[in-house]
Formats: C-alpha cells, structure tokens, sequence
C-alpha cells in the first residue's frame, strides 16, 4: 500500500515539475532537470490515544479517545488474548482529533481470560505493548 501510494507521489511530482521521464524525477535522469523538483515534506500525525477497558457486569467494554492529530491513515484496532497473544477481534479505524469510539464484547469467549488492547497505526512503527488489559468473569 506504501509502495503505491510513493509511486503515485512520484508520478504526480513528475507531472508536476513538467517532467516527462519519471526517471528524471526520481533523481535518475540529469541532474540540471532534477534541479527544478522541490520536494514538500508533510509532517507526521501525532500517535497520543487514550484506551480504557472495563467490565459491565459479564461484558467487556473498550473505550478509545484519540488526544493527538487526526490520523493520516488507518490503524489496526486489536482486542488479544494476553495468555497466548491470539486475536479474539479487531478493526481497522481512522480517528479524527478528540474522537471517541467504544467496543463491546459479548459473548462466553472472553470470560475468565485476561484481555488486552493494543492499537497499531500503520503510518508510523510502534512497539507491541498492552494499551489496556482487562479479565471480565
């Protein structure tokens, strides 16, 4: 997905710059042609989430509150089995900046086991740890 959309960027930026060989724009071509390419740099979204599980009586409820930027992309929203780190479920989302979004659990699969949230952007890497755990019964 990140391979296609710097093609499309590098595409538009030949067209742009009034190039006609990508080659050129992408630096491979003469240098006095390349010379006429500038090149803007957008800055990155600020990752900063809330994430709150709790339990309602036999339910398991996730609460998110995006307190950064919105996201320039999706992130993989997971709910995980801490035992042994299986997907019990998970979602793909984009979050505007104060966004809330809630998830329930229903159901027998979850009860008695520890579970974890953890929120995974795809714009930028970060380290797998628990947003937040919880063990409904």
């Amino acid at each position: 997905m990140k391979a296609i959309r710097l093609f499309s960027a590098l595409l538009a930026l030949a067209v742009y710059a009034g190039i006609g060989d990508v080659e050129a724009a992408a630096g491979k071509g003469s240098k006095s042609s390349a010379s006429n390419v500038s090149i803007a740099s957008v800055p990155e979204a600020k990752f900063d989430i809330f994430v709150k599980a709790r339990c309602r009586g036999k339910i398991a409820q996730v609460n998110l509150i995006n307190k950064g930027d919105r996201w320039p992309d999706l992130a993989n929203f997971r709910i995980i089995r801490a035992s042994d780190k299986s997907m019990i479920t998970g979602r793909k989302l984009v979050m505007a900046k104060g966004q809330k979004a809630s998830f329930v659990l229903q159901g027998t699969f979850h009860r008695g086991d520890e579970i974890g949230v953890f929120v995974d952007p795809t714009w930028t890497e970060r380290k797998f740890t628990f947003d937040s755990r919880i063990t409904c019964k």
